[in-house]
């Protein structure tokens, strides 16, 4: 949209460039952003009124004349919101940091990825991209400066064929990461936070039992294994007096991968099934509540281990339904067996048939609020 300057000298052309070129074509187009980013240190939160009705209404001028306003006179009575943080982000290639990058980037953070490959979306993204080889323990030092907050989710995938090669690198691949990060922040000064990713996978498969965060046993499986090794090193980070959130991250619901996309292609066509009898719990978030929440962390400082999952898990069989509902399809295929699924996948079968019944009600109680607290409100949002 047009940038329509304030003739207040008190609101300098730098934040109206970063105001309105940026804020205000969103709000203007439809994808309303709730903060606008002031000077190069602040966000002020956007009052309610201010929405993007009333942008449609008083053209991209009208409408960015009043925020510039409503800009001047919150830094004029101090009521300015966080402190802009710089983030570094790990595995930021994958669906949970693509999704990540992107809702920081709107938040007026300045993102930092750390990477293996070179991407070119990230530079059209205005994201910061450094080098770095955690099984060559090689890594771009410049990639830490000014950073307060670093969000670590790389990883080798689990989704695959569970050969002996992919264990040690699904193992090494966490492992390597975070001790290379232990390194490089002890050379960090201004790291205060590290937000590090991990799995529900830690937790034995058991449906009759709710799992919290202090649950003391361990799964005695690969999954439990790989768990429990992440989260150790991730622990060892607040030898650095650094604060770590752990976040244990469930069935990730996304219609751009992750495990939506396998269940919900042969459901569309009526082949919908679940695996075995279905009974099995499904501890699922939609990925705008999981990228919410690592923005919840970090602003609020939160320190400790974190169940990610939305407050009302669903069995598989469930699951399965509610897809073939909500694309609009009769469901009529029986379960698959659990024998004809392992000669296929193999060991990684055990993940489709663990029952893991997550409670999400640590994080509520920080003050995080769910926008997707129900199943059926997350596919109508992912496949409508």
């Amino acid at each position: 949209g047009t940038v329509v300057e304030s003739e207040d000298s008190k609101f300098t052309k730098d934040d109206k460039v970063i105001l309105t070129g940026f804020r205000v074509g969103e709000a203007y187009f439809g994808g309303f952003s709730q903060y606008a980013k002031v000077d190069s240190n602040f966000l002020i939160k956007i009052p309610k009124e201010l929405d993007a009705h009333k942008a449609m209404m008083l053209g991209t001028a009208g409408f960015t004349a009043l925020l510039c306003s409503f800009a001047v006179k919150a830094k004029e009575e101090l009521l300015l919101g966080e402190k802009v943080k710089d983030v570094l982000v790990t595995g930021a290639t994958g669906l949970v940091g693509t999704a990540l990058t992107d809702f920081l980037l709107h938040s007026g953070h300045v993102v930092h990825v750390l990477t293996t490959s070179k991407n070119k979306a990230f530079s059209e993204k205005r994201i910061d991209v450094f080098q770095w080889q955690p099984s060559e323990s090689l890594i771009n030092m410049k990639a830490f400066e000014g950073v307060e907050a670093i969000v670590h989710l790389a990883g080798a995938p689990i989704s695959q064929r569970w050969t002996e090669k992919a264990r040690q690198d699904i193992i090494d691949s966490r492992v390597f990461s975070t001790r290379l990060l232990f390194k490089a922040i002890q050379k960090a000064s201004s790291v205060k936070h590290v937000v590090c990713a991990s799995a529900i996978g830690i937790y034995p498969s058991d449906p009759s039992k709710i799992y919290k965060e202090n649950e003391p046993s361990v799964a005695q499986t690969f999954t439990g294994e790989v768990v429990q090794k992440w989260e150790s090193e991730a622990t060892a980070l607040r030898k650095l007096s650094v604060s770590v959130s752990i976040l244990r991250i469930g069935l990730v619901m996304s219609n751009k991968g992750g495990a939506l996309i396998p269940l919900k292609a042969p459901t569309k066509w009526g082949m919908g099934a679940w695996f075995g009898n279905g009974q099995q719990w499904q501890s699922w978030i939609h990925i705008s509540d999981l990228v919410r929440i690592i923005d919840f962390v970090i602003k609020n400082k939160k320190d400790g281990v974190f169940n990610t999952t939305a407050p009302n898990p669903v069995s598989q069989r469930t699951l399965v339904r509610s897809i073939a509902k909500t694309i609009g399809v009769p469901q009529w295929m029986p379960g698959i067996p659990k024998f004809s699924v392992r000669l296929i996948m193999g060991a990684m079968s055990s993940v489709l048939f663990d029952s893991l019944r997550v409670s999400s009600k640590s994080i509520s109680d920080q003050g995080f609020e769910f926008s997707f607290q129900d199943i059926d409100h997350c596919l109508k949002d992912l496949l409508r």
